[in-house]
């Protein structure tokens, strides 16, 4: 098991500007959901797997999985702007390094401040990481999902069976 990462908190004296959290739906009925792929490894196994949960389980009407240019990049605003439009709900895949986790946590709020509930996949190990992101972009304790670490050695059919056993919380998450 890989150990926590020590992390300098970036929001120690920093904005104090507080951004809350979309209003959740009931449920996932005739929703459309939005998922951001971030291209890192395991993030196309994580989103079609809840991809094809949500619809056949929870009544999702949609599910529409975009593609970011890298991992290390936070999604456009255009591109945020536009899914924005066509989804009700959102989340991010995957953290699990720093730099992925960080925009990772910036897509999940750019959503919510667009009115969209949202959430982030990420390994355990890259929690503190997401934990002061969202403290420092003004969503202190936003909810995230927390993977296992690493998942970039497991072979899809375990992904999908790990992904699997989050997508209770997954749908927690977004709905009230």
């Amino acid at each position: 098991m890989a150990e926590e990462l020590w992390f300098v908190d970036p929001s120690a004296g920093g904005n104090k500007t507080k951004v809350a959290l979309a209003p959740r739906p009931i449920d996932l009925v005739g929703k459309v959901v939005g998922l951001i792929d971030n291209t890192k490894e395991q993030a196309d196994v994580i989103l079609e797997t809840i991809a094809h949960e949500l619809k056949t389980r929870y009544g999702v009407k949609e599910v529409i999985i975009e593609k970011k240019e890298a991992f290390s990049k936070p999604a456009t605003a255009s591109q945020l702007d536009a899914m924005a439009k066509r989804v009700q709900l959102a989340a991010a895949a995957v953290g699990g390094c720093g730099s992925c986790t960080l925009c990772s946590v910036h897509d999940a709020v750019e959503f919510e401040k667009r009115g969209i509930p949202a959430t982030v996949f990420l390994t355990s190990t890259f929690k503190n990481a997401a934990i002061h992101s969202f403290r420092a972009k003004g969503m202190d304790g936003h909810p995230f999902i927390e993977l296992p670490h690493p998942i970039s050695n497991l072979t899809a059919e375990q992904m999908r069976v790990v992904t699997l056993g989050f997508v209770e919380q997954f749908v927690k998450q977004l709905t009230d």
